[in-house]
């Protein structure tokens, strides 16, 4: 099967890129052929206002690079990753034109909130999602903080969204139940969904002896407040007999470093390369993502569990769905409680070396299962069979 993956790609390195080179690697695993159009948004960093409004209205030069890769690998199936801000409606109208089936991945929040997010002010916000106007999100300026930002990109949402209703894709595929419920509104129920999580692509760890691990919890993340990363620091204060661990960089970098020289049991590793993370993770009994929004997916949930470390999540967007059912009651902490997860790490590191292998079994199974890139390639080839109906 020959699939075409349109990805805009961010400036950034984040976990939508991980995702999307994994999900590529897996295919080609599979035995599909793959070929990639990755779109980067540097052009529109150091451009002008008519580079910004060409990715609004449709760059011909991208839209003609678009149509000639479609008409020279001749795809089965298009997968329609991140369009935005790019590839858009040009994009969705360039595959319908010439009746190739095509599917979408949703791993944001954008066409219900053009800040992506489901956020405002530091506190959920669904002002947008069912509203057949998104002036909320131009009016308090929810992409990057500006006007003229927020107005380009809602024009640009809601060309995509109307190409979308024209020319639906043969399935919807949502990273977590949670996201799938979020978007209903904004996508209505005429298009199939599937859940299809994030694979995590991980070596097999090398085993630490639970009693001998260096640190009782570990922080992997943006140094922020709606990542819940103060909640941990106060955690850390009311455990002076535990140790923690800070990895990663972000607007609170300063405060942490601030907060750790009071704190002599909280080590600040910084930003530390992914092999040097695998291991630091290893070294861990639990990870901590308190987040404080309605995070898509759990992708540090899932790569401590790969890693043999347990995670404790809030309960917040789709990080419960990341932990085996069984532990759901024990690992899930009510968000905004920090007393709930200053006892939470605690229970955690004292567990029995018995628990923590009982837990690491469980993990192990449901990432063969669920999360393993084996395990995403064959759930979309029979996603991309499906939208290709049957062949005679």
């Amino acid at each position: 099967m020959r699939v075409l993956v349109a990805f805009n790609d961010y400036l950034e390195a984040g976990g939508e890129r991980f995702s999307v080179e994994t999900e590529v690697a897996a295919l080609s695993a599979a035995g599909a052929d793959v070929e990639v159009l990755r779109v980067d948004n540097a052009g529109l960093r150091d451009g002008g206002l008519a580079d910004r409004a060409r990715s609004v209205l449709g760059d011909p030069a991208l839209l003609t690079d678009l149509a000639d890769r479609l008409d020279r690998f001749r795809p089965d199936v298009v997968h329609a990753e991140n369009l935005f801000p790019q590839l858009g409606a040009g994009a969705i109208e360039a595959v319908a034109s010439r009746g190739i089936p095509w599917v979408r991945t949703f791993r944001n929040y954008r066409l219900a909130c053009v800040g992506g997010d489901l956020r405002r002010d530091g506190g959920p916000c669904t002002r947008c999602g069912d509203l057949r106007t998104r002036l909320p999100g131009i009016v308090h300026r929810c992409y990057r903080g500006s006007l003229g930002a927020s107005l380009g990109a809602t024009v640009q949402v809601s060309r995509d969204a109307r190409a979308m209703r024209s020319h639906p894709p043969a399935a919807h595929l949502f990273v977590s139940d949670f996201m799938r419920g979020s978007l209903a509104g904004a996508l209505g129920a005429d298009v199939p969904a599937h859940v299809v999580p994030n694979a995590v692509d991980l070596p097999e760890p090398d085993a630490v002896p639970w009693r001998d691990r260096a640190y009782d919890a570990v922080y992997v993340g943006r140094l922020s407040q709606e990542k819940g990363l103060p909640l941990l620091l106060e955690a850390a204060r009311a455990l002076p007999h535990r140790s923690f661990a800070v990895v990663g960089t972000g607007p609170l970098a300063d405060q942490v470093e601030r907060d750790a020289r009071e704190l002599p049991h909280v080590r600040v590793l910084g930003q530390v390369a992914h092999d040097r993370l695998a291991e630091v993770v290893a070294d861990a009994r639990t990870v901590v993502v308190p987040s404080q929004w309605d995070e898509p997916f759990g992708r540090v949930s899932i790569e401590a569990q790969r890693m043999g470390a347990v995670p404790l999540v809030s309960d917040r967007g789709g990080l419960p769905e990341t932990l085996p059912a069984s532990h759901r009651d024990r690992l899930v902490v009510p968000a905004a409680e920090p007393r709930a997860w200053a006892d939470a790490v605690e229970a955690v590191a004292s567990w029995s070396p018995e628990e923590a292998a009982a837990f690491a079994s469980e993990a192990a199974s449901a990432w063969e299962r669920d999360y393993s890139p084996a395990a995403l390639a064959g759930r979309l080839m029979e996603i991309y069979q499906g939208a290709c109906g049957p062949r005679g």
